[in-house]
Order: structure tokens, then sequence, then C-alpha cells
């Protein structure tokens, strides 16, 4: 997947601190679906971001086919993939979205994302990318590091013209 927000959302499935965010939905069944908390900023900011969800809307997202249950172990995309519209396909919302495209490793219906307030309270702790921890930062583009981007190149296109 080329999106980065899609891709700080897969780092969850090999974050050191993911059980931090994670709690049986039956607390009385050890065995039962792990709740997943994701926090609304980054599905706001990144994941879910206007920005996103139009490059979303432009360019699609590749979804697996299912496979036959004789192949279960197969790669998902060797049974053949889709190409759908995120914001039309999950009716436009990150949670369906989220629980369709899980992170490697947290695949359903073991594991349920839900979307929850950051409330900085330790013990209802939510998952956001490590760039996302801080106050200064966010994993959605910026005007600054698009204009950045564009000058570098454009300097690296003068340079090769000189070199």
């Amino acid at each position: 997947m080329m999106y980065p927000a899609i891709r700080y959302f897969y780092c969850l499935g090999c974050d050191p601190d993911q059980p931090k965010y994670t709690y049986p939905k039956d607390p009385e069944n050890e065995d039962s679906v792990q709740m997943v908390r994701i926090c609304s900023d980054f599905v706001e900011q990144a994941l879910w971001h206007e920005e996103t969800k139009v490059q979303y809307e432009e360019c699609g997202v590749m979804r697996p086919n299912a496979c036959p249950e004789m192949m279960g172990d197969f790669d998902p995309y060797t049974c053949g993939d889709d190409l759908v519209i995120p914001t039309i396909e999950y009716n436009n919302d990150p949670t369906e979205f989220m629980n369709y495209f899980n992170p490697p490793g947290m695949y359903g219906p073991d594991f349920e994302f839900i979307v929850v307030e950051d409330t900085g309270n330790e013990t209802e702790a939510c998952w956001k990318p490590k760039s996302m921890r801080s106050s200064h930062s966010s994993a959605a583009p910026s005007r600054y590091s698009r204009s950045l981007t564009a000058g570098v190149t454009l300097a690296g296109m003068a340079l090769r013209r000189f070199l």
C-alpha cells in the first residue's frame, strides 16, 4: 500500500507497546475478541484526514479477495484483488476500514479496532504512531513538508543540469 497513513497503521502490529492498547471484549473469557483502542487524533489527522480521503477517492485501495478454505495458508492476494474506494466501500467509516485492513498479525476475527479519544489516562491508553506521540508532530503531510519536498526536488533537477 502506498499511503503513508495506512503504513503507520500497519506499524501497530509490531509495536512493542501494542498490549497497552488492547483488552478483551469479554474480561471473563481470555479467548474473547481483543479490542484495540485507536486514538481519534490519528484517525482524524492521518488515516481519515480530508487529504488522505481525496487520495483514496482518486486512486482507490487494493483489497484482497477471499480465498477458498483449502487455500487458507496462502497469501490473500493469491486469490485476486479488487480496487475499492474506502470512503464508499466502508460508508465513510474509518472503523469499518480499519477492521478490514488489519495490521499484520492482528487479523480478524481475533481483533476489533475502535476509535477513542486520547484522555491521557494510562489505563485507557489508545494507540497512535510514535511520530504522533508528541504534541509537535503529525502523520498528515503539512504544507511545509510538501513545499520542502518540492524545493529539494527542484534543486536536485537544477544541480543535475550543471553536473
